[in-house]
């Protein structure tokens, strides 16, 4: 009794299209050699203008207020701790937005 196994042939269509895997790879290997990153740093200034103006204007210290009002909330009238840290820790970070916005934006590795 003799066993064998017959494999089956490779086709010769997937050796076309490892041909066409390996050159669409160069090209593309080619085409993000080519990419670089830009160099304006003055892309966003206006929106950052516009925002740093809005925390430190009317809109912020609204926001400041609300939040400060729930922590009251939050801690006298209905007492959940969890929430009126929480109010004021965001009170906290409305109150220096810009400045922490522009000290992430500083920080380098």
């Amino acid at each position: 009794m003799q066993t064998s196994i017959a494999l089956p042939q490779v086709p010769a269509q997937n050796t076309s299209m490892f041909k066409y895997a390996v050159l669409l790879a160069i090209v593309v290997a080619l085409v993000f050699s080519l990419a670089h990153a830009g160099a304006d740093t003055t892309a966003v200034d206006d929106v950052w203008d516009q925002l740093s103006g809005w925390a430190k204007g009317a809109p912020g210290k609204i926001i400041a207020l609300l939040s400060f009002m729930s922590a009251i909330w939050f801690g006298i009238v209905k007492p959940n701790y969890t929430n009126a840290i929480g109010s004021i820790i965001f009170c906290l970070m409305m109150a220096n937005a810009t400045d922490i916005i522009e000290n992430f934006l500083a920080m380098s590795l």
